[in-house]
């Protein structure tokens, strides 16, 4: 017969007893926080995968923050080109009403029938048709400026709007995955300023992710920002459970 009294048998009942206490209560704490902890790794999850979608569309960001920052510089360069081209169309214009004023005081004062000054005549109607060929040059000069900018001008109103094409092409994407992130970052700035997630918090050690999140404050989490904080909170708890 098998005696259960020794004190062997005695000591590993008490053993028993104490491990089946200490299993109970590891239920009970799971029960306490077993919902915050599914709840942290659902969150979790979902973000993982709208930062992944993120990565993905940050080609198509990049190309346009892209493009627009270089049709910025272009319009510019091209403001300043056809403010100088107008400036030279201005003075062009000028020379050639003077041009035609002295020409009309050239005919007054020496007719054609002039007997006196003749030879001054002569001279000033020289240099009235020396200034009418250096302004029928000036005048093809800005012909072919006029040409080269328009045709830039051209040339970057075709780029803007392919950009603006490509831009409204992309928006649904990007504004179906902008409002997923936003609508994540408020479900997750609720549930993590709950009793329930700052005692999960609080049992992970209050990893340092969590300690600068203004949680309570509306708008403290906004966007890709908040996603990005929200998100290493999260997982910063879980690694440490």
């Amino acid at each position: 017969m098998i005696h259960t009294d020794s004190k062997a048998t005695r000591a590993a009942a008490r053993r028993l007893v104490a491990l089946v206490m200490f299993a109970g209560s590891m239920g009970a704490l799971w029960a306490d926080d077993g919902a915050a902890r599914l709840r942290t790794a659902a969150l979790a999850e979902e973000g993982d995968l709208l930062l992944e979608e993120l990565a993905g569309l940050e080609p198509i960001r990049q190309r346009e923050r892209d493009e627009a920052q270089r049709l910025n510089v272009s319009e510019k360069q091209l403001a300043a080109e056809v403010a100088k081209v107008e400036k030279q169309v201005t003075a062009y214009n000028l020379a050639v009403a003077e041009l035609n004023a002295a020409a009309a005081e050239h005919e007054r004062a020496c007719p054609g029938n002039v007997a006196a000054g003749v030879a001054e005549c002569n001279e000033r109607g020289e240099r009235l048709m020396e200034q009418a060929a250096q302004l029928d040059r000036t005048f093809t000069t800005l012909q072919v400026a006029q040409g080269e900018v328009n045709g830039r001008v051209d040339a970057h109103n075709r780029a803007r709007q392919a950009w603006q094409t490509s831009k409204r092409e992309n928006a649904p994407r990007l504004d179906a995955n902008a409002a997923d992130v936003q609508r994540w970052v408020s479900v997750a700035r609720s549930f993590m300023a709950s009793a329930d997630f700052t005692a999960l918090s609080r049992s992970a050690g209050q990893p340092p992710a969590c300690a600068k999140l203004r949680l309570s404050d509306a708008g403290s989490q906004f966007g890709e920002q908040g996603l990005r904080q929200l998100h290493g909170c999260l997982k910063a708890v879980l690694r440490a459970l």
